[in-house]
């Protein structure tokens, strides 16, 4: 009998705090991320690139080219908003679409 009363108390505390999990908000998925200067030549890519893609399994194929990209220098003081380290600043956006999964995609 006290085993079954130790076996219940346990399983109430533990229900109990699984019902009581704080609800975290989910993360942000648009991040600014410091990146090293070479990732802009593997990745900022000109409007009108385009790849194409065989599935090696399913064999389906899909066709994603760069619409739009934008680039830009800036400055950042010391006391931005970005919590950024101070200094100058390449920007840059490459938007692209699948014609797969016709959905949009930016980097």
């Amino acid at each position: 009998m006290q085993q079954n009363l130790l076996t219940i108390f346990l399983l109430s505390i533990v229900l109990l705090q699984s019902c009581c999990k704080k609800n975290e908000p989910a993360p942000d998925p648009y991040h600014n991320y410091k990146m090293p200067h070479e990732m802009l030549d593997y990745s900022y890519f000109k409007p009108g690139t385009y790849w194409v893609y065989q599935d090696s399994v399913s064999g389906a194929i899909d066709s994603v080219w760069v619409y739009d990209c934008i680039y830009t220098v800036d400055t950042l003081p010391k006391d931005n908003s970005l919590g950024l380290t101070q200094g100058i600043y390449d920007y840059f956006e490459t938007k692209t679409r699948s014609s797969f999964f016709n959905a949009d995609y930016y980097y």
